[in-house]
């Protein structure tokens, strides 16, 4: 594999650098705007026998008709009683109006246009007819809806702000990058498989390159290194490695599609990011190993193109990739590896072959040929056999909830450790990664593993067949 394109990275790392940076509020969809007020028209005799006991309750009670509808600082109760009496005086004119309450005329038709004066009657006309303590509950369940409504409204802008952002992010970065896409390479000649057997599609999960990540064979004891040769090194070995596994079972089953699940930590971090952040990334700041990942993650991709007639990509976001430097902050809603994914797309955009999406939530589920996969990276997990067994049944019962059908595999990554588990709530597969065992895993778990990466089978009458994982350390020419 050719090494990275350093102007290239220079030139999109300083294009994503201004990318990253929010663009102004505004409103973003047409949903936003308040619906149209009811157009009702209140009887004058009906407007005049309320406004006069309006006055006198008020004058005992002042507090509960402050949750009468268009309140506001400039628009007080009684200020508010009076417009509604206009409302349904056609006699009164709009400047007879503005002059008894001290506004603008233009401020008196606004107001009243913008008004549901049926509302407005109803609710005027039970806080009358109310006790001082009916008057208290009604306020109280007021104030409730109010306090439910703001955070609905809270958390629907965040969402429309964090969708916004990854649109505008992606539309960007795909108009920037129109003269370094890639192209999927023409099929090689593929055996003809002996035999009449169903086409089986091929998985692959693709998680923790942890690009930007380094440390020394001293540092471990001699017990491990990485750096970004040795990344480079390692993803050459896996092109490699998936060529040869596919060009074997093709000589008993077509293997049409590709399928990569991948599962996130494609970065190492910036230096805030948490712990991780500043000992092993001051070489390579965070932009640049995002689309070191992207660059890299796309050339194996074109490779094995030859391979195969589609490849799907789908991403989820890890830990190591989250804008802040609490554990928590993937509320923040920016994520490298987004970023990583948004590149990569932009890289084959127009090529009919290659489909690159990813999952705007820490989880997606998708179906290959009948079997139900749910991927997740996995970091609010505990790498013991019992907290996976319990993760997958909450996994389980959290998506079938919205999916409807339970799902057939988990597949996830972070633990930098390949295992297959098999339950009665189906299989458990966790990749392995591209570090194997680095500071953290041997300074605090005494434990290592080697680089690995996962490579499966899924046949539409049996689910997930072959499986085992890929060395990357082994070198195949």
């Amino acid at each position: 594999m050719s090494k990275l394109n350093k102007s290239v990275v220079a030139q999109l790392a300083g294009n994503l650098s201004q990318m990253m940076k929010p663009s102004g509020a505004g409103r973003m969809f047409d949903d936003d705007e308040p619906p149209a007020p009811t157009k009702f028209v209140p009887t004058r005799n009906k407007a005049e026998s309320l406004a006069a006991k309006f006055a006198t309750k008020y004058a005992e009670d002042p507090h509960r008709f402050k949750v009468l509808p268009g309140i506001t600082t400039n628009w007080p109760p009684e200020k508010m009683v009076m417009l509604y009496e206009f409302a349904a005086d056609t006699d009164t004119t709009q400047q007879n109006v503005a002059d008894a309450l001290g506004v603008d005329r233009s401020g008196i038709s606004r107001k009243s246009n913008a008004m549901d004066w049926l509302k407005f009657e109803t609710t005027l006309e039970k806080l009358i007819n109310m006790t001082k303590a009916g008057a208290i509950v009604f306020e109280a369940e007021s104030e409730r809806k109010k306090v439910i409504v703001k955070a609905e409204v809270k958390e629907r802008r965040s969402l429309i702000t964090k969708e916004a952002f990854y649109r505008n992010l992606e539309k960007k970065i795909i108009d920037s990058t129109e003269h370094i896409r890639v192209k999927s390479l023409p099929m090689i000649q593929m055996a003809k498989p002996k035999g009449d057997h169903q086409p089986e599609h091929v998985g692959l999960l693709l998680s923790d390159l942890h690009v930007g990540q380094e440390f020394t064979s001293a540092e471990t004891g001699g017990l491990n290194e990485f750096n970004l040769d040795i990344f480079y090194q390692r993803a050459a070995n896996l092109k490699q490695a998936l060529g040869r596994i596919v060009m074997q079972h093709a000589n008993t089953r077509e293997l049409p599609e590709l399928h990569i699940f991948g599962l996130g930590d494609n970065v190492q971090g910036g230096r805030e990011n948490g712990e991780w952040g500043g000992a092993y990334t001051g070489h390579m700041n965070v932009t640049e190993q995002a689309v070191t990942a992207a660059q890299i993650t796309a050339e194996l991709i074109q490779d094995w193109s030859k391979y195969f007639k589609k490849i799907h990509f789908l991403g989820v976001i890890g830990n190591h990739g989250r804008g802040g430097a609490r554990k928590n902050s993937d509320a923040i809603g920016a994520n490298w590896d987004n970023v990583t994914y948004i590149a990569l797309k932009a890289k084959f955009d127009k090529d009919p072959k290659i489909n690159v999406s990813y999952s705007s939530t820490f989880w997606t589920r998708k179906n290959i040929l009948g079997t139900e996969f749910c991927i997740v990276h996995g970091d609010y997990l505990s790498n013991s056999i019992n907290s996976l067994l319990v993760a997958n049944q909450k996994l389980q019962d959290m998506t079938t909830a919205i999916h409807g059908t339970p799902y057939n595999v988990l597949c996830l990554g972070h633990f930098h450790s390949y295992s297959v588990i098999e339950t009665s709530m189906g299989r458990i597969m966790v990749n392995g990664s591209f570090v194997g065992g680095d500071m953290h895993s041997l300074h605090h778990m005494r434990a290592g593993s080697r680089p690995t990466q996962t490579i499966f089978g899924i046949h539409p009458d049996h689910g997930v067949t072959w499986h085992y994982p890929l060395d990357l350390d082994k070198s195949r020419k």
